[in-house]
């Protein structure tokens, strides 16, 4: 529940801070990932707000680009935070970066492994074996998020855990 509810939060009165880029939903805006097939985010802003979003470590910054309601838009680094100003109501922010891929050797316990990685995610450990079934997800190393149209719902009420 921590985890999930410091996806996106409030900070002081008109700033919102984007932690993990994973698809939530909240009072400020709505979040789309569409990690780990590529690397963009959309914020759906939901108030008027500044907005702080966090970016992978393993991103390269000079290629991160940022769109307002698809027109290209200038923002500003806060270590790995962009920071962008005067962000209204109805307005639609696309975040793109490139994906980070690689393959990483493990030797586990006397064995060895091979993990492709694409951002943070493993999309497929070898050898495939029966204990590493969770882990052959092929559909994940395509270049497009699937999408479908759902409803979000968003809590009246705040949770303390």
């Amino acid at each position: 529940f921590n985890a999930w509810d410091a996806i996106i939060e409030k900070t002081g009165r008109k700033n919102l801070r984007v932690n993990m880029l994973m698809n939530r939903a909240s009072p400020w805006a709505d979040l789309d990932s569409h990690l780990p097939y590529e690397g963009k985010v959309v914020l759906k802003m939901k108030k008027k707000m500044r907005v702080d979003l966090r970016i992978p470590g393993w991103t390269n910054k000079s290629q991160v680009t940022c769109k307002r309601n698809g027109k290209a838009r200038d923002f500003t680094w806060q270590g790995d935070y962009i920071h962008i100003r005067g962000l209204k109501k109805g307005d639609e922010l696309t975040v793109e970066f490139p994906m980070a891929e690689k393959t990483v050797y493990r030797d586990l316990k006397g064995k060895d492994y091979w993990m492709d990685v694409k951002g943070f995610t493993v999309v497929d450990l070898r050898p495939h074996k029966k204990i590493t079934p969770i882990f052959q997800r092929g559909h994940l190393k395509r270049d497009r998020a699937p999408s479908r149209d759902i409803q979000r719902f968003v809590s009246k009420q705040d949770f303390i855990w």
